[in-house]
């Protein structure tokens, strides 16, 4: 007869612990797959909805867009809210609440939507639905800029250029419209171009190559303490 000695009954144990470790980390591999496929089509078919809305309002059927919004809206999706926003911001013959797009702008941009903040900045430059605030407008655009949008990257080299909201630098204003115009803004490239000659004039060619040095900085680190004296 063959006997189990203690070592081998040791062994043994210690497999049969792994064994079931092995077996019970699988079923929670297997119980987190069941629950990522279970959400795979709801998050689908909310990206199908959401391309159904936006090809609705493409060709002016604002109405059924708005529809399909409003039931997908749970304040979790910025880009619901944006589009949203931009339903009630004038952008439609449909409907103008510039109260209602500011309040999903809003909640969009507070998610990280840099296309909401910047909204947010065009509607306190405006005035649009709520008072008129430079300040504010510089915040929002400067928020949407260091996100790496390009229209508000032009839009705060205008505020620096005018002082508004700000302290006046045409040298900073130069530098947010050449990132602006790095990023595709053919707004920016304008604005750029304008200015440089008045740069040039007023504070030389030492001045345009720093500020062109600190552009470069600016995007490589991500939009982060990019001129001096912001």
């Amino acid at each position: 007869m063959y006997l189990t000695t203690k070592e081998e009954h040791y062994t043994i144990r210690i497999e049969s612990n792994r064994n079931k470790k092995l077996v019970e980390q699988k079923i929670k591999i297997i119980s987190l797959l069941l629950i990522l496929f279970s959400l795979t089509p709801s998050f689908a078919c909310s990206k199908s909805r959401i391309t159904e809305a936006k090809n609705l309002i493409s060709i002016g059927h604002f109405k059924e867009a708005l529809e399909i919004l409003e039931k997908l809206n749970d304040n979790k999706s910025s880009e619901v809210l944006l589009i949203l926003g931009n339903i009630f911001n004038g952008n439609s013959t449909y409907k103008v609440n510039y109260k209602k797009a500011f309040s999903f702008y809003k909640k969009s941009a507070e998610l990280g939507n840099a296309e909401a903040a910047y909204n947010l900045g065009v509607l306190f430059y405006e005035g649009r639905g709520i008072p008129q605030n430079y300040t504010k407008a510089f915040n929002w655009y400067s928020k949407s800029s260091k996100d790496g949008f390009a229209p508000a990257q032009n839009n705060l080299g205008f505020l620096y250029q005018k002082g508004f909201g700000t302290n006046q630098s045409t040298a900073t204003a130069y530098g947010w419209y050449s990132i602006a115009a790095a990023n595709g803004s053919i707004a920016g490239l304008k604005n750029r171009e304008f200015l440089l000659a008045e740069l040039l004039e007023n504070e030389g060619s030492d001045t345009v190559s720093d500020i062109q040095t600190q552009a470069l900085e600016c995007v490589k680190n991500n939009y982060v303490d990019c001129f001096a004296g912001e």
